[in-house]
């Protein structure tokens, strides 16, 4: 086992509707500012619907962005780009998602 790994911080289950949001911004649970800025690494599972993210300072569009799928895990590295991450679903149903920031 590796000591050096990044350990788990927070989890959270979130669901994404059809206005781009931020972690920090999450209607229902948000991310503190201070658990974002400490993660080095988020772990996502796209668990219904799918989602189109961005981490570029750009809000995704249900058009625009990284497509993501049922079933998807994706990883986004180093603080900078998780505080920039939004979602929006890409279809007619909220999306539901488990994020995991790792510091």
């Amino acid at each position: 086992m590796d000591i050096n790994a990044p350990k788990g911080q927070v989890t959270k289950q979130v669901t994404i509707s059809n206005t781009a949001v931020l972690l920090t911004a999450l209607p229902s649970t948000p991310f503190t500012a201070a658990q974002v800025l400490a993660a080095a690494r988020a772990v996502i599972t796209v668990r219904t619907s799918q989602i189109n993210v961005r981490y570029d300072g750009i809000s995704p569009t249900v058009a625009i962005g990284h497509l993501y799928l049922i079933g998807d895990v994706f990883e986004i590295l180093s603080n900078r780009n998780i505080e920039r991450l939004e979602f929006i679903r890409n279809g007619a149903t909220d999306a539901d998602i488990t994020v995991t920031l790792e510091g």
